[in-house]
């Protein structure tokens, strides 16, 4: 079996799985059965009647408008880079005139500038936008929980051919890992150009320091017996929880195996769901108290502290299941006021 230990960032392939199918699904679409009003109330800006009368007015600061000018001067669309210090632009800057045309927001500032939003744009990217979601993809993610039909895994199959020249292809592929975890592709040549091919389909790769292919076999099951036990197997777990930040993807190759091999997949996020519902603090403790994990390759020590259950900053969406009894050092950072129903 070959592992590619580079792996790919996940944000990278949502970005480019929804790059991909941004034609596919869509938010609330914009109302045009009624006129949109700008205000200048002195401090902000208010566009009311955009979308459904039901929806509160869009609020705008005039300050992050010009920071978020995306015009050639101010933004590079080809990189997404801004163009415009933050630091100079005033902070009590005010619009010369404005005006809502062809479901745009057209601004004059008083040194001449034009800027010109797109009214989905503003409502999804506007600070505290309920739409953008906390996570790129976070709307299509879909957890098994004993629900994942064959049909689902068909619509996960593609074939490397297709996957190589088709963006179509690619796309499903993407949007496999976006909802579902991951993705199959068949017919990958069983050479170490093939599986490095597939992954530079997406992006390029994150050096690992067990090279670009690492080979796993059985007997890699226990280091130090030369035979493992018969029924001897690895245990679930989710990779390099030694390092900061894992990678967030990664391909495996099975190029050998016999009727003994079996491979399943464990879907973390149902888990945790889960674990959620029945014991609120056991998913607490596994949220807020850092574990330390550890690996040693060759001179180097690889450490780091973090929770098991990893969110993003605004504690609300879980990022990562970073469960790896293999790794776990000493259970040194478990207060000893917690109970111990809660930590086992």
């Amino acid at each position: 079996m070959k592992f590619l230990t580079g792996g790919l960032l996940r944000r990278q392939a949502v970005a480019l799985a929804n790059g991909c199918f941004s034609a596919s699904y869509s938010r609330s679409p914009l109302a045009s059965d009624g006129p949109v009003t700008v205000t200048d109330d002195g401090v902000y800006l208010r566009l009311e009647g955009a979308l459904s009368p039901s929806e509160q007015p869009l609020i705008l600061h005039p300050t992050w408008l010009r920071d978020h000018c995306r015009c050639s001067q101010c933004y590079d669309s080809n990189t997404f880079n801004k163009l415009v210090d933050i630091g100079k632009v005033a902070p009590n800057v005010r619009p010369k005139e404005t005006r809502f045309a062809d479901d745009k927001l057209h601004v004059t500032w008083p040194d001449d500038h034009r800027s010109v939003y797109d009214l989905r744009w503003l409502r999804t990217n506007v600070y505290g936008a309920s739409s953008r979601s906390d996570a790129a993809g976070e709307y299509c993610r879909l957890e098994w929980n004993g629900a994942f039909s064959s049909v689902s895994l068909w619509k996960s199959v593609v074939d490397f051919g297709d996957y190589m020249r088709s963006e179509e292809a690619l796309g499903a592929a993407l949007r496999s890992v976006v909802a579902n975890g991951f993705a199959v592709l068949k017919n990958v040549p069983r050479t170490d150009e093939g599986l490095v091919q597939a992954a530079e389909r997406i992006c390029p790769l994150r050096p690992g320091f067990f090279g670009r292919i690492f080979n796993f076999g059985r007997h890699m099951l226990h280091p130090i017996r030369s035979e493992p036990l018969e029924g001897e197997r690895m245990a679930h777990h989710a990779d390099q929880t030694y390092l900061t930040e894992p990678a967030g993807l990664k391909l495996v190759q099975c190029v050998e195996t016999n009727a003994k091999f079996t491979m399943s997949l464990v879907d973390g996020f149902d888990a945790a769901r889960r674990l959620r519902e029945r014991n609120e603090e056991a998913y607490r403790t596994l949220s807020t108290v850092p574990v330390e994990s550890e690996f040693v390759d060759g001179e180097h020590h690889y450490v780091t502290r973090d929770a098991i259950l990893k969110h993003d900053a605004s504690g609300r969406n879980l990022l990562q299941v970073r469960y790896n009894d293999y790794y776990r050092s000493p259970a040194a950072t478990v207060p000893v006021s917690r109970d111990r129903k809660s930590v086992v």
